[in-house]
């Protein structure tokens, strides 16, 4: 997100889900308390957020001081090799 890493908790995957027009990190809004993000394959449902140096975050709180459009910059954690 800009730039900054954050740590993602509590994921879940919905295969076949993903809207028309969408691309793959893009954020598409809250579902209650989760954050649902688009994929290459459906729709990442995200529980929690938890951005450097900071506490972990109900991720439906996070989400409120993004931009309408946002969306994730992925880049894999040292020693884990991109799929």
């Amino acid at each position: 997100m800009g730039g900054q890493r954050v740590k993602l908790d509590g994921l879940t995957v919905h295969p076949d889900t993903t809207p028309n027009g969408t691309v793959p990190g893009q954020i598409l809004g809250v579902d209650g308390d989760s954050l649902q993000v688009a994929t290459g394959d459906g729709i990442l449902r995200i529980a929690t957020v938890q951005p450097a140096s900071k506490k972990p975050q109900p991720a439906a709180q996070w989400a409120q001081g993004l931009s309408e459009g946002a969306s994730f910059d992925w880049e894999p954690s040292p020693g884990r090799a991109r799929t």
